[in-house]
């Protein structure tokens, strides 16, 4: 497998294609980044691999951010996905809205101005008890806006307006079952998630994958063993997070392999600093086989000191 590191581009683009075929099945290698600047062939390996699944009879979601404008929530994300899937997404939203509606207790109290509920209060507020779909653990519910991330979840509220009220507590009733709808789907099938140009997302879309779809991979559970994620772009998600990006790294050594081995085999191999990779690199040492690659960057500096 040939990679020129100056140049950024593909060389061997089938072999590198087959590599990535090859990881597909892996249990312990779900996650793959596949950062760089514009012209390395990103998008060209996603459409085949998204391809590659269709061929096999694997479920698979393409989501392309610099094709779609109309992807600026999570929600729409999602409907994404499922359009790709196929089946009733709406449908879906109203069977798992049905499921928590009895969750919620009264209106909101006639406040004003708005003001933060403690995680007590609100759990007490909203008859919660041990549903997963109403997880108020974490931050603070806060009254304001109709948006969630993670624990933290925010309701409409408009003191005065009962009609507008009861609108917000329907938003934020849907906002928890599209969550809880895309981790049934994923939960209940083998499926591919491929996502181009992430440097485009929204910072609403890119928190949403970043808490709910990559914590599926770092802390996987049973559930969703069967789900793998591909992201490519200009930016990826842990950019800046490079003790995650570690960890990934680590779990993409099944191997597993000393640090020493793996110091040797950049600076003997790769010709590369064994303490900061900087330049372009393939992560090719998963289960010791060089043709497996695992992880395109270009540019982070990774200490791989464990």
């Amino acid at each position: 497998m040939t990679f020129f590191f100056n140049q950024h581009v593909f060389v061997n683009r089938e072999n590198e294609l087959n590599a990535f075929i090859s990881l597909l099945n892996h249990p312990y290698r779900r996650l793959f980044l596949l950062p760089g600047k514009q012209g390395i062939g990103k998008s060209w390996a996603i459409r085949r691999l998204n391809q590659h699944c269709k061929d096999t009879k694997t479920v698979t979601a393409l989501i392309d951010f610099n094709n779609n404008s109309g992807l600026t929530t999570p929600k729409e994300v999602i409907r994404c996905i499922r359009d790709n899937i196929g089946g009733d997404f709406d449908k879906d939203i109203r069977q798992t809205e049905n499921q928590i509606k009895n969750d919620f207790g009264p209106n909101l109290p006639s406040t004003s101005p708005p003001a933060d509920i403690t995680n007590k209060e609100a759990a007490t507020f909203y008859g919660h008890n041990s549903s997963n779909s109403l997880n108020l653990t974490g931050d603070k519910l806060k009254i304001g806006g109709d948006a969630f991330t993670g624990n933290k979840y925010e309701i409409s509220y408009y003191p005065g307006n009962g009609n507008v009220q009861r609108q917000g507590e329907v938003n934020f009733r849907r906002n928890v079952a599209c969550r809880e709808a895309l981790r049934k789907l994923l939960a209940e099938q083998r499926l591919v998630l491929f996502f181009d140009h992430f440097e485009k997302t929204t910072e609403d879309v890119a928190n949403w994958m970043h808490d709910e779809i990559l914590k599926l991979i770092l802390e996987p559970s049973e559930d969703y063993s069967n789900l793998w994620v591909v992201i490519a772009g200009q930016r990826v998600p842990f950019e800046k997070e490079a003790d995650h990006l570690r960890h990934i790294l680590h779990l993409m050594e099944v191997g597993p392999f000393e640090k020493e081995v793996v110091h040797t085999y950049w600076k003997e191999k790769r010709k590369l600093d064994s303490a900061k990779l900087s330049p372009s690199l393939l992560w090719d040492l998963c289960r010791g086989k060089p043709q497996d690659l695992c992880l395109i960057a270009n540019n982070y500096e990774i200490s791989l000191g464990r």
